[in-house]
């Protein structure tokens, strides 16, 4: 993962391998495109535009964010797995010499020229050596990210969290299955102009990988032809509960017991009054009743989940998640996420504090490497000045 990913430390431009093509990142609500402007711009507007899948798969996530009680749960642990990585000494000495540094050009700065000059100087080169001397001890640590030397433990505990939502539950799926393969579902319902059916979307998905289509076949299994318009609520609903994947199938059942092109309607009925499932935990409900009953929510979606609870919208979760054409009651701009493509940032009330938060929950930058580099140039650029200003004193 940290070779797919990298941070240009001067404008944080994430930068993706070739063979991938987004990635949202839900933390932050970023959406990272590997795309130019104008790439962008002709998935906008060209019909038929095979990026426009891409997009329309990682925008799910997005809404599932900030619809499911699971999803939802889950990015306030990475949320508290960020912060926790951060608190540590490394992080304190690096604002504490921050600081030192600001006070010492104060200091030095009421001192005649020559004097304030070899006394900064001075300072500099120690300055420099330290940093030199720490770029090296973390190089040692075999982690080309910055972040990842410096604060190991941050990636070892959202591999965790990772690791657990890919577990397989008594039906063989795991939650990772769920949101994957309703995300490339909806994605498909969103490009396509004619009507889908369950065979060809099958084989369509499989090329993808099963967590792309393992939730499709376990439904086509259970209710045939149908499976196409159930996956979506059923995989809506299952992520309201604590352990997704073993409410999954129960949830499917229950709505293919309802009349042909009903299973919205039953979905919604079932929504009202959500069955207590053997192995499913605990009922989390939407993300909004997640969010009531949480000491420290995270806020980044509180805008769309306000908007959802007072359905100003005139549409509800469920609605959301289930029809590709909902997204049209979302205001401009309130989807709930900022896009970084090759070229530009777009959407972000915060642009750099999103992308530095995108960057380090994605395993990006700035890397060690780089950074040697950069203090490398800092230091010639100095030694260039040094000779400038000692020939003018």
């Amino acid at each position: 993962m940290f070779d797919d990913l990298a941070v240009d430390q001067k404008d944080l431009q994430i930068k993706l391998q070739p063979a991938v093509r987004a990635i949202f990142e839900p933390v932050s609500g970023v959406m990272v495109m590997n795309v130019t402007d104008p790439e962008f711009e002709a998935m906008r507007q060209e019909a038929g535009n095979l990026l426009a899948g891409v997009f329309a798969h990682e925008m799910y996530h997005c809404f599932q964010a900030y619809t499911s009680g699971y999803q939802y749960a889950q990015i306030c642990r990475l949320r508290d797995a960020l912060f926790d990585g951060f608190k540590s000494q490394t992080l304190y000495r690096k604002i504490g010499r921050y600081f030192q540094n600001k006070l010492y050009t104060a200091l030095t700065a009421v001192l005649p020229q020559g004097i304030r000059f070899s006394l900064r100087a001075q300072h500099f080169a120690k300055t420099a050596i330290r940093d030199h001397e720490d770029l090296h001890e973390l190089a040692q640590l075999g982690q080309p990210s910055m972040v990842g030397a410096q604060f190991a433990g941050l990636y070892t505990a959202l591999s965790k969290l990772k690791q657990q939502t890919t577990l397989p539950g008594k039906d063989g799926l795991s939650a990772n299955d769920l949101l994957e393969c309703s995300a490339e579902v909806y994605g498909k319902f969103s490009t396509k102009t004619t009507a889908l059916k369950t065979k060809q979307l099958l084989e369509e998905l499989g090329p993808l990988g099963d967590t792309y289509v393992r939730a499709l076949r376990v439904t086509a299994d259970l209710c045939g032809e149908r499976a196409i318009r159930i996956i979506l609520p059923g995989a809506a609903l299952a992520l309201r509960y604590e352990h997704p994947e073993n409410a999954y199938v129960e949830l499917v059942r229950r709505i293919a017991e309802s009349l042909e092109d009903g299973e919205l309607a039953a979905a919604k009925k079932l929504a009202g009054d959500l069955p207590h499932i053997e192995q499913a935990g605990k009922i989390l409900g939407t993300a909004v009743k997640v969010r009531a009953n949480m000491r420290r929510p995270t806020k980044i979606y509180d805008r769309q989940m306000e908007a959802l609870k007072s359905a100003s919208w005139g549409i509800d979760e469920l609605d959301l998640l289930t029809d590709a054409n909902a997204i049209g009651a979302i205001p401009p701009g309130s989807l709930g996420f900022g896009i970084r493509t090759r070229d530009s940032a777009r959407g972000f009330t915060d642009n750099r504090g999103m992308l530095v938060i995108a960057a380090i929950m994605l395993r990006g930058g700035p890397s060690i490497h780089h950074m040697q580099s950069e203090l490398d140039d800092s230091m010639k650029d100095f030694a260039a000045q040094l000779l400038i200003s000692a020939d003018s004193v």
